[in-house]
């Protein structure tokens, strides 16, 4: 009896888990089988064709620092010295939020704002500042303020710090605009974000050594994020951490690398920072293993596909929270290792003076056959959030997008939204917080791809 009443039990339990595994893969419209880049390239219409060679990527993503409204620049074309004036405006860019905001569990006052304009110290502004370089020696936040205070739409709502604008990747250029009060925090003017970061994190370089450490060959990492070794003379300190798109300098000729051969490894330049905040040259050893690419990849439907995958699961992290990445920069950086040079916020990103179809009056059933004739790697746009296409399946398009929460496919919203917090696949039924669904959510889309391909 109690044989009987064990096996009828694991039945009820495999019955029970199975069906749980089901509803959690419909809750997205996605399979197990579909969780694979080989599923859904070999769907793809001629997935290996390159879309833009190099030259016509280059001139595309210059194109892109010229385009209103990108809010991307080319930071080697700032003028030497700022007015007073143009600093100025480039110190008051962000405005103190009007609704409330917390720094923990405690409402920001009037006194916390007074804090941080003092340190934003517009006071010390002169007649004519010189524009000063750098870039980052780590990963680092690029912030609205400076300073570490978050800012919550809720009390401790730790997933959404509004003072958190994106992150500086190393080696990413850097002119450096101004200095905080308390010396802690520079502003700075990225490729793609204004805002402060921490001045231990930057290393200063002038502005013709910086472009020829940029101008050399490179390796760009091609993975999710990988680490360097440890060092043998500094033990103790973290080890470096090297995220998608990050383009490293190379040099040739290099027998060791902190003690270690590199007939097995590239060997990267490093932005080093001396007691000063100088730039210093550091060596690193990327061994032959790890996900990197000699020059950007060629830019094809598989390798959007591929690059789209390497992330799947990854954690969502908004600006850059947490060591992870937001919708638009998971797109940002899959991107990159094409040497697109991609806007940094969603809305932006439609900006880009590619192929656009503006879709937000038109029906969903017509919004649907559209997307079904676009190639992976299409950039679907809605209020408020970015997602990447990924292909059709059974007469229906899927999307991978890194998203916070969404109501499970087909339902409407009538069970509410359900937390992913991570990269995901799923079907355009799946729904947003005002019961829409993303397909009757999309606004805009852009495909990136030379005239005629």
């Amino acid at each position: 009896m109690k044989k009987l009443f064990v096996s009828v039990f694991m039945v009820v339990v495999l019955a029970s888990t199975q069906t749980c595994a089901a509803e959690r893969a419909n809750l997205s419209g996605v399979t197990r089988d579909m969780l694979t880049p080989g599923f859904w390239i070999s769907r793809a219409a001629k997935p290996n064709k390159i879309l833009m060679n190099r030259d016509e990527i280059a001139a595309f993503s210059n194109e892109i620092k010229h385009t209103d409204k990108t809010h991307c620049v080319d930071v080697f074309s700032l003028p030497v010295m700022l007015t007073a004036e143009q600093l100025a405006s480039y110190i008051n860019t962000f405005d103190f939020p009007k609704e409330e905001r917390y720094v923990g569990d405690i409402k920001a006052d009037a006194k916390h704002y007074e804090q941080i304009n003092r340190l934003r110290d517009v006071a010390a502004v002169r007649e004519l500042n010189i524009v000063r370089f750098g870039t980052a020696i780590r990963d680092t936040q690029i912030r609205a303020f400076p300073t570490d205070d978050p800012s919550y739409t809720e009390p401790n709502y730790v997933e959404f710090d509004m003072n958190v604008e994106s992150v500086a990747k190393i080696w990413e250029p850097l002119a450096l605009l101004h200095t905080s009060h308390d010396g802690r925090w520079m502003l700075a003017q990225s490729p793609s974000v204004l805002g402060w970061v921490k001045s231990e994190d930057i290393a200063v370089i002038g502005r013709d050594a910086l472009k020829k450490y940029l101008d050399m060959d490179f390796l760009v990492i091609t993975g999710n994020r990988i680490f360097l070794d440890r060092s043998h003379t500094s033990p103790q300190a973290e080890r470096t951490e090297l995220t998608m798109g990050t383009k490293l300098p190379l040099v040739k000729g290099v027998d060791i690398v902190d003690g270690i051969t590199a007939d097995y490894s590239n060997t990267a330049i490093l932005p080093g920072r001396d007691k000063d905040g100088n730039f210093i040259e550091k060596r690193a050893r990327i061994p032959l293993h790890c996900d990197t690419s000699v020059g950007y990849l060629p830019y094809t439907q598989a390798n959007i596909i591929k690059q789209a995958f390497k992330m799947l699961g990854e954690r969502y992290g908004w600006g850059g929270l947490w060591n992870a990445r937001d919708c638009s920069a998971y797109i940002k950086d899959i991107y990159l290792t094409f040497g697109v040079e991609l806007p940094r916020n969603s809305r932006s990103q439609t900006r880009i003076p590619s192929t656009h179809f503006d879709t937000k009056d038109m029906q969903p059933e017509k919004k649907e056959l559209l997307i079904l004739k676009l190639p992976a790697g299409a950039i679907l746009q809605m209020p408020g959030h970015i997602v990447l296409y990924l292909g059709r399946f059974n007469g229906r398009p899927y999307i991978i997008p890194d998203a916070y929460a969404y109501g499970e496919s087909g339902l409407k919203g009538t069970n509410g939204r359900t937390k992913i917090n991570c990269v995901a696949i799923s079907d355009l039924q799946i729904t947003r917080k005002n019961g829409s669904t993303f397909l009757e959510a999309i606004h805009n889309i852009n495909v990136i791809k030379s005239a005629g391909k």
